[in-house]
Protein backbone atom coordinates (compact mmCIF):
# COMPACT_ATOMS: atom_id res chain seq x y z
CA UNK A 1 0.00 0.00 0.00
CA UNK A 2 1.50 3.63 -0.79
CA UNK A 3 2.31 5.89 1.88
CA UNK A 4 -1.16 7.28 3.52
CA UNK A 5 0.19 10.29 5.09
CA UNK A 6 2.54 13.16 4.61
CA UNK A 7 2.40 16.29 6.88
CA UNK A 8 2.85 15.28 10.41
CA UNK A 9 -0.35 15.61 12.94
CA UNK A 10 -0.97 15.14 16.78
CA UNK A 11 -3.80 14.71 18.25
CA UNK A 12 -4.05 14.32 22.45
CA UNK A 13 -6.77 12.68 24.66
CA UNK A 14 -7.62 12.79 27.97
CA UNK A 15 -9.35 9.78 29.47
CA UNK A 16 -11.02 9.00 32.00
CA UNK A 17 -12.30 5.58 33.41
CA UNK A 18 -15.40 5.51 35.93
CA UNK A 19 -16.88 2.37 38.05
CA UNK A 20 -20.04 1.71 39.11
CA UNK A 21 -20.19 4.08 42.35
CA UNK A 22 -21.24 0.04 44.25
CA UNK A 23 -17.70 -1.39 42.99
CA UNK A 24 -16.21 0.32 45.66
CA UNK A 25 -18.09 -1.60 48.26
CA UNK A 26 -17.32 -4.24 46.25
CA UNK A 27 -13.43 -4.23 46.10
CA UNK A 28 -13.11 -2.87 50.01
CA UNK A 29 -11.41 0.27 48.30
CA UNK A 30 -12.35 4.26 48.09
CA UNK A 31 -13.92 4.78 45.03
CA UNK A 32 -12.09 6.98 42.92
CA UNK A 33 -11.32 7.86 39.27
CA UNK A 34 -9.05 5.69 37.83
CA UNK A 35 -7.79 6.40 34.07
CA UNK A 36 -6.28 4.32 31.21
CA UNK A 37 -3.45 6.68 31.46
CA UNK A 38 -4.44 10.06 31.96
CA UNK A 39 -4.27 10.52 28.28
CA UNK A 40 -3.48 8.93 25.00
CA UNK A 41 -1.29 10.89 22.38
CA UNK A 42 -1.16 9.89 18.53
CA UNK A 43 1.24 10.99 16.67
CA UNK A 44 1.72 10.76 12.64
CA UNK A 45 4.40 11.73 9.97
CA UNK A 46 4.46 10.09 6.97
CA UNK A 47 3.47 6.54 6.65
CA UNK A 48 3.52 6.04 10.52
CA UNK A 49 1.94 6.40 13.04
CA UNK A 50 2.60 5.85 16.61
CA UNK A 51 0.26 5.75 19.84
CA UNK A 52 0.68 5.75 23.57
CA UNK A 53 -1.63 5.16 26.10
CA UNK A 54 0.05 5.89 29.11
CA UNK A 55 1.34 2.04 29.34
CA UNK A 56 2.31 1.16 25.89
CA UNK A 57 3.88 2.48 23.17
CA UNK A 58 2.29 1.19 19.56
CA UNK A 59 3.77 2.10 16.14
CA UNK A 60 1.74 0.81 13.08
CA UNK A 61 3.64 1.11 9.59
CA UNK A 62 0.90 1.52 6.81
CA UNK A 63 4.15 0.75 4.28
CA UNK A 64 4.99 -2.31 5.98
CA UNK A 65 1.81 -3.51 7.21
CA UNK A 66 3.38 -4.52 10.29
CA UNK A 67 2.53 -3.32 14.00
CA UNK A 68 5.16 -2.66 16.82
CA UNK A 69 4.33 -2.81 20.91
CA UNK A 70 6.71 -1.43 22.87
CA UNK A 71 6.21 -2.12 26.26
CA UNK A 72 9.09 0.33 28.96
CA UNK A 73 8.39 -1.80 32.01
CA UNK A 74 9.53 -4.85 31.17
CA UNK A 75 12.25 -3.08 27.93
CA UNK A 76 10.73 -5.49 25.58
CA UNK A 77 9.04 -5.30 22.12
CA UNK A 78 7.29 -7.14 19.68
CA UNK A 79 6.84 -6.37 15.80
CA UNK A 80 3.79 -8.65 14.35
CA UNK A 81 2.37 -8.05 10.94
CA UNK A 82 -1.31 -6.83 10.00
CA UNK A 83 -2.23 -10.48 9.13
CA UNK A 84 -0.80 -12.27 12.29
CA UNK A 85 -2.22 -9.47 14.35
CA UNK A 86 -5.80 -10.08 12.97
CA UNK A 87 -5.36 -13.68 13.81
CA UNK A 88 -4.35 -13.10 17.39
CA UNK A 89 -7.60 -10.80 17.36
CA UNK A 90 -9.44 -13.57 16.34
CA UNK A 91 -8.25 -16.07 18.39
CA UNK A 92 -8.88 -13.64 21.77
CA UNK A 93 -12.56 -12.84 20.39
CA UNK A 94 -13.09 -16.91 20.02
CA UNK A 95 -11.69 -17.67 23.37
CA UNK A 96 -14.69 -15.02 24.37
CA UNK A 97 -17.47 -15.91 23.04
CA UNK A 98 -18.53 -18.85 24.88
CA UNK A 99 -19.31 -16.98 28.00
CA UNK A 100 -22.36 -15.88 26.24
CA UNK A 101 -25.54 -18.07 25.51
CA UNK A 102 -26.22 -16.40 22.43
CA UNK A 103 -22.80 -16.15 20.88
CA UNK A 104 -24.67 -15.27 17.26
CA UNK A 105 -25.25 -12.35 15.25
CA UNK A 106 -25.42 -9.05 17.55
CA UNK A 107 -27.99 -6.75 17.57
CA UNK A 108 -26.53 -3.89 16.53
CA UNK A 109 -27.79 -0.15 16.43
CA UNK A 110 -26.27 2.64 15.06
CA UNK A 111 -27.37 6.32 14.39
CA UNK A 112 -26.43 10.26 13.71
CA UNK A 113 -28.32 11.67 16.49
CA UNK A 114 -28.34 15.34 14.85
CA UNK A 115 -26.33 16.71 18.48
CA UNK A 116 -23.18 18.83 17.15
CA UNK A 117 -20.72 20.44 19.52
CA UNK A 118 -17.18 21.86 19.15
CA UNK A 119 -14.58 20.34 20.25
CA UNK A 120 -11.00 22.17 20.42
CA UNK A 121 -12.88 24.63 18.25
CA UNK A 122 -13.58 21.83 15.43
CA UNK A 123 -17.35 21.24 14.66
CA UNK A 124 -18.38 17.55 15.63
CA UNK A 125 -21.43 15.46 15.30
CA UNK A 126 -22.39 12.56 17.44
CA UNK A 127 -23.02 9.20 16.48
CA UNK A 128 -24.64 6.95 18.91
CA UNK A 129 -23.68 3.08 18.72
CA UNK A 130 -25.62 0.11 20.74
CA UNK A 131 -23.86 -3.49 20.99
CA UNK A 132 -25.83 -6.08 22.83
CA UNK A 133 -25.68 -10.21 23.15
CA UNK A 134 -27.85 -12.56 24.68
CA UNK A 135 -27.38 -13.53 28.09
CA UNK A 136 -24.59 -15.07 29.84
CA UNK A 137 -25.04 -18.42 30.94
CA UNK A 138 -25.55 -19.07 34.69
CA UNK A 139 -26.76 -15.80 35.29
CA UNK A 140 -29.72 -15.80 37.85
CA UNK A 141 -31.24 -12.23 36.92
CA UNK A 142 -34.13 -10.62 39.39
CA UNK A 143 -35.44 -9.84 35.97
CA UNK A 144 -35.06 -7.28 32.89
CA UNK A 145 -32.75 -6.91 29.96
CA UNK A 146 -30.05 -9.53 31.29
CA UNK A 147 -28.01 -9.28 27.31
CA UNK A 148 -24.00 -7.77 27.61
CA UNK A 149 -24.39 -4.29 26.28
CA UNK A 150 -22.29 -1.30 25.48
CA UNK A 151 -23.73 2.35 24.27
CA UNK A 152 -20.70 4.03 22.91
CA UNK A 153 -20.83 7.88 21.45
CA UNK A 154 -18.66 9.06 18.71
CA UNK A 155 -18.05 12.48 18.09
CA UNK A 156 -16.48 13.08 15.45
CA UNK A 157 -16.02 16.18 13.15
CA UNK A 158 -17.69 16.79 10.00
CA UNK A 159 -16.74 17.28 6.72
CA UNK A 160 -16.47 21.01 6.65
CA UNK A 161 -14.81 20.86 10.12
CA UNK A 162 -11.96 18.28 9.08
CA UNK A 163 -11.91 20.69 5.51
CA UNK A 164 -11.23 23.44 7.64
CA UNK A 165 -7.76 21.75 9.89
CA UNK A 166 -5.06 20.76 8.44
CA UNK A 167 -4.41 18.52 11.45
CA UNK A 168 -7.38 16.76 11.09
CA UNK A 169 -7.35 16.54 7.84
CA UNK A 170 -4.15 14.59 8.40
CA UNK A 171 -5.48 12.39 10.72
CA UNK A 172 -8.84 11.76 8.88
CA UNK A 173 -6.23 10.12 6.19
CA UNK A 174 -5.08 8.06 9.21
CA UNK A 175 -8.63 6.32 8.81
CA UNK A 176 -8.04 5.14 5.22
CA UNK A 177 -5.28 2.91 6.66
CA UNK A 178 -7.23 1.98 9.28
CA UNK A 179 -10.16 0.84 7.07
CA UNK A 180 -7.72 -1.24 5.13
CA UNK A 181 -7.07 -3.26 8.53
CA UNK A 182 -10.12 -3.42 9.41
CA UNK A 183 -10.70 -4.83 5.74
CA UNK A 184 -7.81 -7.25 6.14
CA UNK A 185 -9.15 -8.18 9.87
CA UNK A 186 -12.37 -9.13 8.76
CA UNK A 187 -10.87 -11.16 5.83
CA UNK A 188 -8.90 -12.98 8.17
CA UNK A 189 -11.52 -13.85 10.13
CA UNK A 190 -13.98 -14.87 7.78
CA UNK A 191 -17.50 -14.95 7.66
CA UNK A 192 -17.79 -13.35 11.44
CA UNK A 193 -21.50 -13.14 12.52
CA UNK A 194 -20.42 -10.48 15.03
CA UNK A 195 -17.07 -9.08 14.26
CA UNK A 196 -17.68 -7.67 10.34
CA UNK A 197 -20.81 -5.67 11.82
CA UNK A 198 -19.41 -4.18 15.00
CA UNK A 199 -16.06 -2.71 12.51
CA UNK A 200 -18.59 -1.41 10.23
CA UNK A 201 -21.12 0.13 12.99
CA UNK A 202 -17.90 1.91 14.64
CA UNK A 203 -16.23 3.59 11.10
CA UNK A 204 -16.27 7.06 11.05
CA UNK A 205 -15.86 9.47 7.86
CA UNK A 206 -13.33 11.28 9.86
CA UNK A 207 -11.52 11.30 12.71
CA UNK A 208 -13.09 10.70 16.63
CA UNK A 209 -12.85 13.39 18.75
CA UNK A 210 -14.54 12.64 21.47
CA UNK A 211 -15.49 9.11 22.76
CA UNK A 212 -18.11 7.59 25.45
CA UNK A 213 -18.53 4.61 26.26
CA UNK A 214 -20.96 2.79 28.75
CA UNK A 215 -20.90 -0.75 29.47
CA UNK A 216 -23.45 -2.82 30.85
CA UNK A 217 -22.60 -6.69 32.10
CA UNK A 218 -26.34 -7.15 33.97
CA UNK A 219 -25.36 -10.98 35.17
CA UNK A 220 -22.26 -9.34 36.79
CA UNK A 221 -23.96 -6.61 38.09
CA UNK A 222 -26.83 -8.57 39.97
CA UNK A 223 -24.33 -11.32 41.57
CA UNK A 224 -22.04 -8.48 43.01
CA UNK A 225 -25.33 -6.51 44.25
CA UNK A 226 -26.65 -9.27 45.66
CA UNK A 227 -23.25 -10.51 47.55
CA UNK A 228 -23.02 -7.21 48.95
CA UNK A 229 -26.42 -6.87 50.00
CA UNK A 230 -26.02 -10.19 52.03
CA UNK A 231 -22.85 -8.57 53.56
CA UNK A 232 -24.75 -5.25 54.50
CA UNK A 233 -22.08 -3.59 52.87
CA UNK A 234 -25.09 -1.67 50.61
CA UNK A 235 -25.68 1.97 52.36
CA UNK A 236 -28.16 2.58 50.06
CA UNK A 237 -29.98 0.69 46.86
CA UNK A 238 -28.84 0.63 43.64
CA UNK A 239 -30.23 1.17 40.17
CA UNK A 240 -29.18 -2.54 38.89
CA UNK A 241 -29.64 -1.19 35.09
CA UNK A 242 -26.69 1.29 36.04
CA UNK A 243 -23.57 0.99 33.82
CA UNK A 244 -21.41 -1.39 34.89
CA UNK A 245 -18.30 1.05 34.08
CA UNK A 246 -17.87 4.17 32.26
CA UNK A 247 -15.38 5.67 29.50
CA UNK A 248 -15.17 8.85 28.49
CA UNK A 249 -12.02 10.34 25.77
CA UNK A 250 -11.43 13.58 24.87
CA UNK A 251 -9.51 15.56 22.14
CA UNK A 252 -7.48 18.19 24.27
CA UNK A 253 -5.29 19.21 21.67
CA UNK A 254 -4.88 19.24 17.77
CA UNK A 255 -1.79 20.16 16.23
CA UNK A 256 0.39 20.31 12.53
CA UNK A 257 3.77 20.52 14.36
CA UNK A 258 6.75 18.56 12.92
CA UNK A 259 6.87 14.75 14.77
CA UNK A 260 10.10 13.65 15.97
CA UNK A 261 10.88 11.03 13.92
CA UNK A 262 12.99 9.72 16.69
CA UNK A 263 9.45 8.66 18.39
CA UNK A 264 8.40 5.67 15.87
CA UNK A 265 12.38 3.94 17.03
CA UNK A 266 12.26 1.24 19.31
CA UNK A 267 14.70 1.86 22.23
CA UNK A 268 18.21 0.40 21.14
CA UNK A 269 18.66 -1.42 25.28
CA UNK A 270 15.21 -3.32 24.70
CA UNK A 271 14.61 -6.79 23.66
CA UNK A 272 13.22 -7.05 20.37
CA UNK A 273 10.75 -10.99 21.07
CA UNK A 274 8.35 -12.90 18.79
CA UNK A 275 4.81 -12.23 20.22
CA UNK A 276 4.20 -15.20 21.69
CA UNK A 277 7.64 -14.81 23.70
CA UNK A 278 6.66 -10.94 24.68
CA UNK A 279 3.39 -11.96 25.62
CA UNK A 280 4.85 -14.33 28.13
CA UNK A 281 7.50 -11.21 29.36
CA UNK A 282 4.19 -9.50 30.10
CA UNK A 283 3.33 -11.26 32.71
CA UNK A 284 6.57 -11.58 34.59
CA UNK A 285 7.29 -9.06 37.03
CA UNK A 286 8.69 -5.57 35.47
CA UNK A 287 12.33 -5.21 34.78
CA UNK A 288 12.02 -1.63 35.83
CA UNK A 289 9.08 0.68 37.01
CA UNK A 290 9.43 3.18 34.29
CA UNK A 291 6.09 2.94 31.99
CA UNK A 292 4.69 5.30 29.11
CA UNK A 293 7.67 6.13 26.16
CA UNK A 294 8.83 9.64 25.41
CA UNK A 295 6.63 10.68 22.76
CA UNK A 296 4.86 12.63 24.46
Amino acid sequence: MPALLRADATIRYQIEFNKAPWLAAATNRPLKTATLGPEKVLHLKGHKSVSDDGERTFIADFDERAYTIIDPAHKAAATVSFADLAKLADALATETMPLLSAPGQPKIESRLTGRTAAIQGVEAEEREVTVSWGAVRGAAPRGGDQSFKFRARLWSATQAGAARVPAIRELTTLKAGERDFSLMLSNAIGESPWVTPILEAFRLSTVALRLQIEIYIPFLTEMTIQELEREGKLAKPVDHGSPFMQIDQIATEISGAPVDPAVFEIPKDYSVLPLEKFREVLKSAPATSATGSAIR
